[in-house]
């Protein structure tokens, strides 16, 4: 058996006003755009490049991931797919989106939106799971602001065999707890803000 690992983000920050009058016309605001190319810097710093994202068809989560790759420096290439379907679903329906993930990818990215993307961190970083510290444990349990990354060890070779007790929680990140990043090429610090 082997170990993938699961990311669960929740957009960026966003505007509260929308390009096309609608909340899915929402883009990020220009702090948004920030946190999330941050976060790719910080995942492909620690190895934690995701092979495959899903999202929301929604233009903030779209803009994340654009972003959040535009902060990688050795520009990936992640096979990514949007989905109608998950936008306004609930963490039932967006469980059932991770046995839908390729079965050969070691590190999977779900982008969505709340209450979904938390209720769905919240239920598989449960009390019967075995957890990561006490400390993301409680702060999965408290909220889930803009940014916020939960990743997940899962104990499968595929993801069709995907069971929410054959996974431990690694860690939860947002912008605020991430330490700053020193760039090896350029000795360039990256300090992680995170906004209101």
């Amino acid at each position: 058996m082997t170990t993938k690992k699961l990311l669960l983000l929740r957009h960026a920050e966003a505007r509260s006003d929308s390009t096309n009058g609608t909340d899915k016309g929402r883009a990020l605001s220009e702090n948004g755009f920030m946190q999330a190319k941050k976060l790719g810097r910080y995942l492909e710093k620690f190895d934690l490049t995701p092979e495959f994202i899903l999202t929301s068809d929604a233009l903030r989560t779209r803009q994340t991931v654009g972003s959040l790759i535009d902060g990688m420096k050795k520009r990936p290439n992640i096979k990514q797919k949007e989905s109608m379907m998950i936008y306004e679903t609930d963490s039932i329906q967006l469980l059932d989106k991770i046995y839908e993930f390729p079965a050969r990818s070691k590190i999977a990215m779900l982008v969505n939106h709340n209450p979904a993307i938390h209720n769905l961190s919240k239920f598989l970083a449960g009390d019967n799971r075995i957890l990561g510290t006490e400390k993301d444990h409680a702060f999965i349990q408290e909220g889930y602001p803009p940014c916020t990354l939960s990743i997940f060890d899962c104990f499968i070779d595929t993801w069709q065999e995907f069971d929410p007790h054959l996974i431990r929680l690694y860690m939860v990140k947002n912008p605020d707890q991430m330490d700053p990043i020193e760039d090896e090429d350029d000795t360039e610090t990256i300090h992680l803000e995170f906004g209101e």
